[in-house]
């Protein structure tokens, strides 16, 4: 069902802040692969691509990523070394074009295995994005934390995960909060779902989010409008579910007090 996204799992109060410009996310190094045990620089290592660019493959982004022993999320091992038996069959995903589903939803593959930030760099490497963003996108939905669960509803609605006998049952699930019915939409949740993979692998679950990112960003929406080269406007928009709400904004200026404040510098 497209619609509002559920946003009982926090309140945004952050008032809108000047536009952040893409190109000045994070910009490319030339560093060493390997820093013993630091945090990841400031200002990252990746930067946007510009929409339609032609993006880096699993091995490429597996190679250009800094390692490092560096976890704030110990408790993320489990989900950071699990990865889907391949190749991963998802269902069409009714709110992109077909050629996002013929180009892009065949490309998520979760197909990778480290730390947590190491796998923040390798998604965001993947789909064309900074790693810096996605480590702020990821701080605003969980903390990053794969454990995280959101957007409870009441069992009558329909929307449980197959596995779950709590009423109300949560449906969003892990680092990036994927709200599990709606991405992709499903039919038969035992058949073509991102369910359980969101909730037990952290490399899929951040995959998934940031394919649909970089859809939404190169214009493939099918019902949101004229959506290409409008970052803040998509990511307020895995928020809500529609384009340029007031709530959108506000989770889109949430995102980016963290981009700002870079927690995890301090964790």
């Amino acid at each position: 069902m497209i619609g509002v996204r559920a946003s009982l799992r926090r309140v945004v109060v952050s008032s809108l802040v000047s536009a952040i410009a893409v190109a000045g996310l994070a910009a490319c190094s030339t560093e060493p692969r390997g820093i013993p045990g630091a945090r990841p620089r400031p200002g990252g290592y990746f930067h946007v691509l510009s929409p339609g660019a032609k993006l880096p493959t699993d091995a490429e982004c597996a190679a250009r990523v800094r390692r490092s022993p560096w976890e704030p999320r110990p408790d993320n091992t489990d989900a950071n070394q699990t990865v889907p038996h391949q190749p991963v069959s998802l269902a069409r995903f009714s709110q992109y074009s077909d050629k996002w589903n013929r180009d892009y939803r065949t490309r998520i593959t979760g197909n990778f295995k480290g730390t947590t930030d190491e796998i923040i760099q390798w998604a965001a490497c993947k789909w064309g994005w900074s790693d810096d963003l996605v480590r702020a996108q990821a701080a605003r939905e969980s903390h990053w934390r794969m454990s995280n669960e959101g957007d409870f509803e009441p069992r009558a609605q329909g929307h449980c995960p197959f596995d779950d006998t709590r009423d109300p049952c949560p449906t969003s699930f892990g680092i990036m909060q994927v709200k599990w019915y709606f991405h992709p939409p499903v039919s038969n949740p035992r058949v073509g779902s991102s369910y359980p993979l969101i909730r037990e692998s952290t490399a899929f679950n951040l995959d998934l989010q940031l394919a649909e990112l970089r859809g939404c960003y190169d214009g493939m929406s099918t019902y949101l409008g004229n959506t290409r080269g409008d970052l803040w406007g998509c990511i307020g928009y895995w928020f809500t579910g529609a384009w340029r709400t007031s709530a959108a904004n506000a989770y889109a200026s949430g995102v980016r007090d963290e981009l700002s404040e870079k927690p995890w510098r301090s964790w």
